[in-house]
C-alpha cells in the first residue's frame, strides 16, 4: 500500500493540464505512400511485427534496424533519426552466439558498413541466457542509461514474460513498453509469433500488444511460393500501406519482389487480390461477401459500406488494402452489384440471377 503522501504525489503528477506542451510528433519509421508518407513509428510509442515461425521477421526487423541505422530505405521501410535521438538497440531473447553474429553481420553489410566493428550508434545486446525478470530488468536498465537512444528493437518480446496467457503478465509487458516509450521519448519495434493454427497473435499478450500498439505489421510466407513474403498491415493508427513481397537473395538480404503482393494463375501470369475476388463466382460473392454487409440494413452511405466491405473481405480471409476496397466497391456500383438512390447504397439482388459479368472488361 502506497501512503497518502505518495498517492498525492502521483496524483500531482497524473492530473492534466490542457496548456501542457506537447512535444512535436516524430515519426521515426516510415513508408513512403503516393500522396505522403504513412506513418509506421513515431517517438513515444512501439510498434508490433508479428507472424508464425520462419516467415522472416526476423529478416524485416534486421532490414528496419539497418534503414534505421543509416537514415535511409530498405525493402520500403524508411528510418528517420534526429540530431538528438539516433542511437538504435537490438535486444535479441532467442538466438544462440552464431545465430546473432549472423544476424549483426547481416544489419552490418545491409548498411554498407564494416561488420566486424561496433559502429557508435548500434549495439547488440543477447538476453537469452537470462530468466524473464532477468531480461526486464537488464532492458529497463538499458534504456535508462543509454545517450541519445531513439529505437530499441525487441526480437522475441514474450521471453520478457513467464506465459504469454497470463492476463496479469500481458498487460504488466503492455504496460512496460508504454512506460519506457513515454518516459524516454522512443520507439520500440516488438516481434511476436503468430498462433500456428491461425493469423492471430499468441495469447493474452498479443491481444494487449494488439490493444495498444501505434502498428501492427503482419509477415507472411505466400501461399503460392514459400521462398517469398508478404508484409501486409495489421493494425494501423495512420492510413495502411499496400502490402509488398520480400525474396532473401544469394548474400542473405531481403530485397523487394517484382510482383509485389500478387498470385500466380494456371498459365503463370501474376493476378492481384483484387482480381482474384473479382473471378469468384457471382453467385459466392454474394453469400460470402454481399449478403452479410446488407444483412441487417438494406441501405447504407458510403463511408459506411466502404467500413462493412473493408471488415467482410477480412473476416471472410479475403481481406486488403482500403484502396482497393475502394476499387473493389466502384467495380461493384459500375456493374449494378450494389445500386446508389440519391445519397445511399442497396443490393441489387437480382443481379445474382443474371448472366455473370464479363470481368476481362473492368
Amino acid at each position: 500500500m502506497k501512503s497518502n503522501k505518495d498517492l498525492n504525489e502521483l496524483v500531482a503528477k497524473s492530473k492534466f493540464d490542457i496548456n501542457t506542451p506537447e512535444a512535436e510528433e516524430h515519426i521515426c519509421i516510415y513508408i513512403q505512400g503516393e500522396e505522403k508518407k504513412i506513418c509506421i513509428g513515431t517517438f513515444g510509442n512501439f510498434s508490433v511485427i508479428s507472424g508464425k515461425a520462419k516467415s522472416r521477421k526476423t529478416f524485416v526487423s534486421s532490414a528496419i534496424a539497418s534503414c534505421l541505422l543509416t537514415n535511409s530505405t530498405r525493402i520500403n521501410f524508411t528510418g528517420s533519426m534526429t540530431d538528438e535521438k539516433y542511437k538504435i538497440l537490438f535486444i535479441d531473447t532467442e538466438q544462440g552466439i552464431r545465430d546473432s553474429k549472423r544476424v549483426y553481420k547481416r544489419i552490418m553489410q545491409m548498411s554498407n558498413l564494416p561488420d566486424d566493428q561496433n559502429p557508435a550508434n548500434f549495439e547488440y545486446y543477447r538476453l537469452r541466457p537470462y530468466s524473464p525478470s532477468e531480461r526486464v530488468e537488464i532492458l529497463q536498465h538499458i534504456v535508462s542509461v543509454t545517450k541519445n537512444l531513439a529505437v530499441v528493437i525487441i526480437d522475441g518480446i514474450k521471453d520478457l514474460i513467464q506465459s504469454i496467457n497470463d492476463e496479469k503478465e500481458a498487460t504488466a509487458c503492455a504496460t512496460l513498453l508504454m512506460k519506457l516509450t513515454e518516459n524516454y521519448n522512443i520507439h520500440i519495434i516488438t516481434v511476436i509469433h503468430h498462433n500456428k493454427t491461425d493469423n492471430f497473435i499468441r495469447g493474452h499478450l498479443g491481444t494487449e500488444l494488439m490493444n495498444k500498439a501505434e502498428t501492427v505489421i503482419d509477415v507472411e510466407k505466400n501461399d503460392s511460393s514459400k521462398n517469398i513474403s508478404v508484409i501486409k498491415p495489421q493494425m494501423m493508427r495512420d492510413m495502411e500501406f499496400e502490402p509488398f513481397s520480400i525474396f532473401i537473395d544469394e548474400k542473405g538480404f531481403p530485397q523487394i519482389q517484382e510482383h509485389n503482393y500478387k498470385e500466380k494463375a494456371e498459365d503463370g501470369t501474376h493476378i492481384s487480390k483484387l482480381d482474384r475476388i473479382k473471378n469468384i463466382p457471382i453467385e459466392t460473392q454474394y453469400s460470402t461477401i454481399l449478403n452479410p454487409i446488407f444483412e441487417k440494413q438494406d441501405k447504407l452511405f458510403y463511408t459506411l459500406l466502404r467500413q462493412k466491405l473493408f471488415k467482410q473481405l477480412k473476416d471472410s480471409g479475403q481481406g486488403m488494402s482500403d484502396k482497393y476496397v475502394a476499387e473493389l466497391l466502384k467495380h461493384y456500383v459500375d456493374n449494378k452489384i450494389i445500386l446508389k438512390e440519391n445519397n445511399s447504397y442497396i443490393l441489387n439482388e437480382q443481379n445474382v440471377l443474371q448472366t455473370e459479368i464479363d470481368y476481362t472488361t473492368n
